[in-house]
């Protein structure tokens, strides 16, 4: 005993699916239910999970009204300064050239050769670097 096989139907555009709104036009007649449709102002909802990407050029060596991303508070900054790259580069320099006793430290003493630590005055939690070099 042979079975026979059927043809498919042959394409007709009954067959494509269910059709769905665009999502972006506004609805075709005022008052009409469309499902899915969000307005374009409600679009730009941030996501539940986001990236924080925080500009460090913003912090220089003064201190600067910021939130801390541990405590969730705009804070002003607190700023303290730490020896960096450019103080000890100085230093190596001031040695080169033949201050050796002592006189060679001195970059290391100077604010404006220093790096400079950001902090929050409430977690005392370190926010940024600025580094002079």
């Amino acid at each position: 005993m042979e079975k026979q096989f059927q043809q498919p139907p042959p394409y007709t555009p009954q067959n494509q699916g269910p059709v769905y709104p665009n999502l972006n036009q506004p609805h075709s007649q005022p008052g009409q239910y469309v499902p899915g449709y969000v307005p374009q102002q409600q679009q730009s909802a941030q996501p539940a999970h986001q990236t924080v990407i925080i500009n460090k050029a913003k912090f220089g060596p003064f201190p600067v009204r910021t939130e801390c991303q541990i405590c969730k508070q705009e804070v002003l900054t607190q700023t303290y300064s730490s020896a960096g790259l450019l103080a000890w580069l100085l230093s190596g320099a001031c040695c080169l050239v033949g201050c050796v006793f002592g006189c060679c430290l001195i970059p290391c003493c100077v604010d404006a050769c220093r790096d400079v630590v950001h902090k929050c005055p409430n977690c005392n939690a370190d926010i940024a670097l600025y580094k002079r070099l």
